[in-house]
């Protein structure tokens, strides 16, 4: 290990302390809890592209628009993570065991799973869960890790795409 990834890895470990001291502390956990599951989850989003930002500059340095592409497809990535690593925070898997969400604190289910739920169920009302299903935990996370890469390598996904389709 190099003395400059040594510095990084240092640089990461305190940053992520410094956010988990944050999120834990029970004055923004009741603030929270406050909060529709919509704002919550909106909020965190906020907040982790703040450190995501955070943690480039101090890294590297630098803050310009390739560093905001860079974290939005981060985001992005993050984002289709949490759907499918994250699954059981949702009204679709409560639902499916058949246990009330109505009794889960809202912080509990702002979650990412849950607001691609809801904006599915709210676009297509009359689909079954099944279909709501593959729509939040397949296509959607395959759908925004390919919009991440326009974020991330914008010409290396478009030359995937050509190779992929045998136009190049």
């Amino acid at each position: 290990m190099t003395k400059s990834s040594k510095g990084t890895a240092v640089v990461v470990a305190f940053l992520l302390g410094a956010l988990g001291l944050f999120t834990s502390r029970p004055q923004v956990l009741q603030w929270l809890n406050g909060q529709g599951p919509i704002v919550a989850f909106f909020l965190w989003y906020v907040l982790l592209f703040t450190f995501i930002q955070i943690g480039s500059f101090l890294m590297f340095r630098k803050f310009d628009i390739r560093t905001i592409e860079l974290g939005l497809g981060v985001i992005l990535i993050a984002f289709a993570g949490g759907i499918v690593l994250y699954w059981p925070a949702s009204d679709y898997s409560l639902s499916e065991v058949g246990a009330n969400p109505s009794g889960v604190p809202s912080f509990l289910i702002a979650s990412e799973d849950q607001l691609v739920y809801v904006l599915w169920r709210g676009l297509l009302p009359g689909a079954s869960t099944d279909i709501l299903g593959l729509l939040t935990y397949v296509l959607t996370p395959i759908v925004l890790v390919l919009i991440s890469g326009i974020f991330i390598a914008p010409r290396q996904l478009t030359a995937a795409f050509r190779g992929l389709l045998r136009t190049a």
